[in-house]
C-alpha cells in the first residue's frame, strides 16, 4: 500500500498528524486490517505545525512575555518569528518559553518544528540499548522518550507512535509575579470540624497578598485576607466526599484571587484517604480508607480512551464514567503505559465518587537515569502533581507499572547500574518531590 499524505492543511487545536491526515483522506483508516503498518511509518518524518498571532505595544512592554504550552507530543523546537526560544521533550509536561526577545509589534509567526519520534527512539536505543518490550509487541527504544508508551504499540493496541499539539496554547504577559498554584490542605478535627489552609504559590517565589473564598455545595460563601501567600479557614460542619455507594460527592470551591498576580479557582472535597494495610489471614490487605471506613474497591484499568489523542473528548469522556458508574465502580487505575488524563476525567470522578489509582508514565522496561533524563521527569513529577493533588478522587500515586516483576520474573538482563537507578527514581526522587 503506498499514499502521499504529504502537505499543508488548515486545523484547529488540539490536533496531530495522524487526526489531520485522517481527516483530509490522506491516510486509509489506522485502525483497520493492517494499516497501522503502513500509517506508522508516516513518523520516521519530522512535522511541523506553525501559525500567526497579534501582540499589542502594551503586551510588548510587559515584563514577562510567556507562551504556555500545555502539551506538546513530543521532541520540538519552537520558533518566534524564525528565532528559537525553546525546545521541549516531554509530553507529559507543560512548557513556558520567555518570547519578548523574539517578538514585535503587530504580526508574529510561531513556528513548532517536531522531531520523528521513531527517529529520535531508535537513535537512541542504538547508543544505550535498554530492556523494553520491542522483542514482541513494540518499536523500538519507546523507553527513551517521555511520550505515551502505548503509542508504539502494546499488546492491546496498535503501533501509532502520533505527533501532535494537544490541549492548550496561550500568551502570558505580566509585569513582576504571577499566581501559578495553590495548594488547599486539610486538618480533620475530632469534633467534626475541618480546618483548611491555602498556601498560594507565585511565579517569583515570593509570598504576596489576596483574597481566598470558599464557597460550600449550597451556595454560603466564607472569604479570608491571603496574608503572605496564605489564608486559613475553620468549616464546622463540614459535608464530607465519599466513594460512589458509600455516600455523595459535596464538592467545595476554592478561589485565589491575587489582584494583577492573577486568580485560580478548585474544586475540593472534604475527606481523609488513607491506605491500609493491616494483617489479614492471607497476608495482607490493600484498602483504601475514606473517612476512617475501608472501601471494597469496586473498578477497572484505564488505558487510553483512543490511540489519536485528540479524538479524546470531555463528552466522550463523560460517556465512560457514566457507565463506570453504572457498574458500580467506586475506583478506576490509570495504566502507566498511556498518559496522564486530562483534567476532565479528575472532575467527573470527583462528581462521581470514583477513587482514581494514578500510575506515573513508567511501564515494563528499563530506564536510565541519566541527568538529561531525570531533569525531564522532575518537571513532569512536579507538574501533574500539582495540577491533580487538589482532587478528591485521587486515591494513590504509583510509581510504576509491573517493573518490579519483570525485574523478578522476565528475565530481563540484570545491570546493577540500572538498579540503583530504579531505587533512585522511585524511593527517592519520587518521594522528595
Amino acid at each position: 500500500m503506498t499514499f502521499e499524505p504529504y502537505g499543508t492543511f488548515t486545523t484547529a487545536l488540539p490536533a496531530s498528524v495522524y487526526t489531520v491526515l485522517l481527516r483530509e483522506g490522506k491516510i486509509p483508516d489506522p485502525f483497520y486490517g493492517l494499516n497501522e503498518f503502513p500509517v506508522r511509518e508516516l513518523s520516521r518524518n519530522d512535522s511541523v505545525f506553525f501559525t500567526s498571532f497579534h501582540l499589542t505595544g502594551d503586551e510588548l512592554k510587559r515584563e514577562h512575555l510567556i507562551l504556555r504550552f500545555d502539551c506538546i507530543d513530543t521532541i520540538a523546537t519552537v520558533f518566534v518569528n524564525g528565532v528559537p526560544v525553546g525546545r521541549a521533550d516531554n509530553m507529559f509536561a507543560a512548557w513556558d518559553f520567555e518570547i519578548g526577545f523574539a517578538a514585535r509589534e503587530g504580526t508574529n509567526t510561531l513556528r513548532v518544528e517536531i522531531d520523528s519520534p521513531i527517529r529520535c527512539a531508535e537513535e537512541a536505543q542504538d547508543a544505550d540499548h535498554l530492556w523494553g518490550q520491542e522483542e514482541w509487541m513494540t518499536m523500538r527504544g519507546y523507553q527513551h522518550l517521555r511520550k505515551a508508551h502505548c503509542m508504539f504499540g502494546w499488546d492491546w493496541g496498535p503501533q501509532l507512535p502520533d505527533m501532535g499539539i494537544y490541549r492548550g496554547v496561550r500568551l502570558l504577559a505580566y509585569d513582576g509575579a504571577r499566581l501559578e498554584d495553590f495548594l488547599v490542605l486539610q486538618h480533620h478535627r475530632k469534633d467534626g470540624s475541618v480546618e483548611l489552609t491555602v498556601t498560594a504559590e507565585f511565579s517569583d517565589g515570593v509570598p504576596h497578598n489576596g483574597v481566598v473564598s470558599v464557597k460550600d455545595p449550597d451556595g454560603g460563601q466564607m472569604d479570608a485576607p491571603l496574608a503572605d501567600g496564605k489564608a486559613s479557614f475553620m468549616v464546622e460542619s463540614p459535608r464530607l466526599w465519599w466513594p460512589h455507594g458509600y455516600g455523595e460527592q459535596p464538592l467545595y470551591t476554592v478561589t485565589v484571587c491575587a489582584g494583577e498576580q492573577g486568580e485560580q479557582t478548585k474544586r475540593i472535597g472534604l475527606r481523609t484517604l488513607t491506605v491500609s494495610t493491616a494483617q489479614d489471614r492471607w497476608g495482607s490487605e490493600f484498602a483504601f480508607v475514606v473517612n476512617g471506613v475501608k472501601i471494597f474497591a469496586m473498578g477497572a484499568d484505564y488505558i487510553p480512551e483512543d490511540n489519536l489523542i485528540p479524538r479524546v473528548t470531555p463528552e466522550r469522556t463523560a460517556t465512560l464514567i457514566r457507565s463506570c458508574v453504572e457498574a458500580n465502580y467506586n475506583c478506576l487505575r490509570v495504566w502507566g503505559g498511556g498518559y496522564y488524563p486530562d483534567d476532565a476525567l479528575f472532575d467527573l470522578c470527583d462528581e462521581n465518587g470514583l477513587i482514581v489509582w494514578q500510575d506515573f508514565m513508567f511501564a515494563c522496561a528499563v530506564y536510565r537515569l541519566t541527568d538529561a533524563f531525570r531533569e525531564s521527569v522532575t518537571r513532569e513529577f512536579v507538574h501533574n502533581i500539582k495540577r491533580l493533588r487538589s482532587h478528591p478522587s485521587l486515591g494513590l500515586l504509583c510509581g510504576n507499572n509491573e517493573m518490579e516483576m519483570a525485574w523478578v520474573d522476565w528475565g530481563l538482563p540484570k545491570n546493577e547500574t540500572l538498579r540503583m537507578d530504579y531505587l533512585e527514581l522511585y524511593e527517592r526522587l519520587l518521594p522528595r518531590i
